[in-house]
């Protein structure tokens, strides 16, 4: 089971994969946690160039893609075959959303790669943190970070941009058969949790 959670900077995601994969250890332990950009030891250091330096678009999609496949190859892929559930921290979408739709990329190059490079490997479940930028940007604000990324100092515009279009994503792959669970960011912390422990219970229980 691959599991990926998506979102603006701000939604709050990462932290709610960490409860969720916290949650779905104690009932099964055959999973683990990653992230892009990042996951391996390559990976974290593509990582520092896309998120802080000043690339081109399509040197950020294509540093993102080579993240990924190294990302697939070693840590994914075995632990897919090993039958463990993988949470990961982003994954193909996040490139759509903030390379395509924020920064005005090509999406039909972010297509070709992702059938090229990944070979069209997709979530089993997406699970969307959706939040108005506004409130993202004051919860951003309010963490205590030392170090913006390129991402985070971007405008509100961008975010509303990249929020749009995970939103778009979402309808169009859901259409395609991809399995979204769009969850309201700005919720409590209690009723967010409700859902992840649904959303494990019931995947759980359709597996036995």
């Amino acid at each position: 089971m691959f599991i990926c959670f998506e979102g603006i900077d701000g939604s709050g995601k990462s932290t709610h994969l960490n409860y969720f994969i916290q949650k779905l250890k104690l009932k099964y332990a055959n999973s683990i946690s990653t992230r892009e950009p990042g996951g391996t030891s390559t990976g974290e250091q593509l990582r520092v160039l896309l998120l802080h330096h000043d690339l081109s678009v399509e040197s950020q999609i294509m540093l993102a893609f080579a993240s990924r496949q190294i990302h697939i190859q070693q840590v994914i892929q075995p632990a897919l075959d090993d039958n463990k559930w993988v949470i990961s921290d982003r994954f193909v979408d996040s490139t759509y959303a903030y390379q395509g739709y924020g920064k005005k990329g090509n999406i039909d190059f972010i297509d070709n790669l992702h059938k090229i490079v990944c070979n069209s490997l997709y979530p089993d479940l997406t699970i969307l943190f959706d939040i108005d930028p506004i409130v993202a940007c004051q919860r951003r604000q309010n963490r205590e970070i030392s170090v913006l990324d390129n991402f985070e100092k971007k405008s509100l515009d961008f975010h509303q941009d990249v929020r749009n279009g995970y939103l778009k994503i979402a309808k169009h792959n859901q259409a395609q058969g991809h399995k979204y669970i769009i969850i309201n960011a700005d919720d409590s912390i209690e009723n967010i949790q409700k859902q992840l422990d649904e959303i494990i219970f019931n995947i759980l229980g359709s597996q036995n």
